[in-house]
């Protein structure tokens, strides 16, 4: 029902990004991109899912649910954790939890989310947090350094556990776009939802604008290569360098073959005294000829020098990690300073149609651009 939406927005694979950000500009409800996800993540064997309510409670995913091919109710309680907030304040009024003290917000929904984690990490491959709008947190009170400090917690989430995707909505209308941007630059891949310019249309209910940051990677991996090609060229160096040694060596003079001197004299004076004497001193000589070659004495100089590239080499790679770290985070430092803005994202724009049980993508197409 709605594969080629995910396809389209790069979300139908078993492990997702680390962060994702979805933005609905005014009078477009992006909701139907959290149903399609949610199916998506319930249908996976094992995968444990937390949604979290704020602009629709919980019955209005069942009944999107229902009409996309999938049943919620099936995996509440199982691999499916809601936190509604919105029923609850509807039950229980200010008494309830949310509307205690509007400063612990955020604190509050960042423990319910954790708790949900911490309960189903062990017995789940993967888990996927889905926000629905953090808009309406403004409505409950919070402040917008309150949100900014929520989706900086969330987006250090994945990095404390292990296949662990947050996916955060929230409304990009005029008040709200400085906070969105600055959510939006916690992942690596951003979803907008937008109106159409040439205005409403019958066949077309909107298009959706995904931009997906793919230049750090393609950095650290060319950075990565660049070191090895550093490496092995050190490397040869000092091979060279160690070959040199040894060709500079001097060079002993060329020790005889006592046997081929034997065979020799046997031929030429065979059976004479003097022939006899040669021959005890050309066995001794070679006695002591072995002798030597037993002695560890005349391997000691190459096996140093084998042990003091060995050294080297470590150090070398050593040098190359350092240098690695060294670049990564000034990487992070230049990114940082530049507000995100020199990362090359690749754009992807296509055409959305909500139906009744359906949603369909209509015209893709890509193109990639630097911001």
């Amino acid at each position: 029902m709605a594969a080629s939406v995910l396809f389209a927005c790069g979300l139908n694979e078993q492990k997702l990004p680390a962060f994702v950000h979805i933005s609905e500009e005014s009078n477009v409800d992006g909701s139907f991109l959290i149903s399609s996800i949610l199916g998506q993540r319930l249908r996976i064997s094992n995968a444990g899912t937390v949604l979290v309510c704020l602009q629709h409670n919980y019955q209005h995913y069942f009944h999107a649910g229902m009409r996309l091919g999938y049943n919620a109710n099936i995996f509440n309680g199982k691999t499916l954790h809601v936190v509604d907030p919105l029923t609850e304040m509807a039950r229980n009024g200010i008494t309830c939890k949310w509307l205690r003290d509007e400063r612990l917000l955020t604190n509050t929904l960042l423990e319910a989310i954790r708790n949900h984690i911490n309960t189903n990490v062990a017995q789940r491959n993967s888990i996927t947090v889905l926000i629905d709008n953090l808009a309406i947190l403004l409505n409950l009170g919070a402040t917008k350094e309150d949100i900014i400090w929520l989706c900086h917690d969330l987006a250090e989430l994945p990095k404390q556990y292990e296949n662990l995707t947050v996916i955060t909505k929230m409304s990009n209308c005029d008040l709200y776009e400085p906070l969105d941007n600055n959510v939006a630059k916690l992942g690596t891949l951003r979803i907008r939802a937008a109106q159409l310019k040439s205005g409403v249309s019958r066949d077309v209910d909107g298009k959706l604008l995904i931009e997906r940051e793919v230049i750090e990677n393609s950095r650290q991996q060319s950075m990565k290569k660049r070191n090895e090609i550093l490496v092995t060229e050190k490397e040869k160096e000092l091979e060279k360098e160690y070959e040199q040694n040894i060709d500079e060596a001097p060079m002993l003079p060329m020790e005889k073959d006592p046997e081929q001197d034997l065979k020799k004299e046997e031929i030429m004076v065979e059976g004479t005294e003097q022939l006899k004497k040669e021959k005890e001193a050309l066995v001794e000589e070679k006695e002591e000829v072995k002798r030597e070659k037993k002695s560890p004495e005349k391997d000691e100089e190459p096996a140093q020098k084998k042990q003091q590239k060995t050294v080297l080499i470590q150090e070398l790679r050593s040098e190359k990690d350092e240098d690695e770290m060294k670049w990564n985070k000034q990487e992070k430092m230049d990114i940082e300073q530049n507000d995100g803005y020199v990362l090359e994202i690749v754009r992807k724009e296509v055409l959305y149609k909500v139906n009744d049980r359906s949603i369909k993508i209509l015209s893709p197409g890509e193109v990639g651009v630097r911001v």
